[in-house]
């Protein structure tokens, strides 16, 4: 997914609104793999959130939304707060906290939402790529231009990654083997030292 946010600016003659850049923020998918913790069913909770409309911004929502007759909505109020005390319970130890913000970071898109979780910049950083680009006399990098350029630096990090894992396991490799290594000629000088006293 991609989100772009542009930003314009208006003439002071003509009156006139025009787009001076755009941040295009590439957003991948965050994957969910525990299964239980702290006695929370994690898929079941995942499955929870994502048939909730979490959107609450003004722009969407108004006082005449909330019809206080209607069933559905006395039973979507349940099951948020059902969700909001299962995150909390999650919550309550290290992995689970991880978890649980991983998880509002996925459902909580509106920006009011957003502001409430903890290191919320840790996470982006795991899952999103931004970019600010310039439009100059109505020219410029086109969306699909901006998609394909995140897309490719993402893959680009991607491989750095792997890449930096692979040294990282290599590295540890050789230094376990060197040290086996040394312990055998420890215990083999400790034997030719008891030959030649004998």
């Amino acid at each position: 997914m991609i989100n772009y946010q542009l930003y314009f600016k208006e003439d002071t003659v003509s009156r006139e609104l025009t787009c001076s850049y755009y941040d295009a923020t590439l957003r991948k998918a965050a994957e969910i793999s525990a299964s239980v913790v702290n006695g929370i069913d994690v898929p079941d909770l995942e499955k929870r959130m994502g048939s909730v409309n979490w959107e609450i911004s003004s722009d969407n929502h108004s006082s005449e939304d909330f019809d206080i007759t209607d069933q559905n909505t006395w039973k979507q109020e349940t099951v948020m707060e059902e969700i909001t005390t299962d995150l909390e319970m999650l919550a309550s130890t290290q992995e689970g906290t991880a978890l649980a913000n991983t998880l509002k970071y996925k459902f909580w898109t509106d920006p009011a939402l957003q502001n409430l979780i903890p290191e919320l910049s840790v996470i982006k950083s795991k899952y999103e790529l931004s970019q600010r680009f310039y439009v100059i006399d109505g020219n410029g990098i086109t969306a699909s231009e901006a998609y394909r350029y995140l897309n490719n630096r993402w893959m680009e990090r991607k491989i750095h990654a792997s890449n930096r894992l692979l040294h990282q396991n290599e590295t540890e490799l050789r230094e376990a083997k060197t040290g086996i290594k040394r312990t055998g000629n420890k215990k083999g000088n400790k034997h030719s030292k008891r030959n030649v006293e004998s």
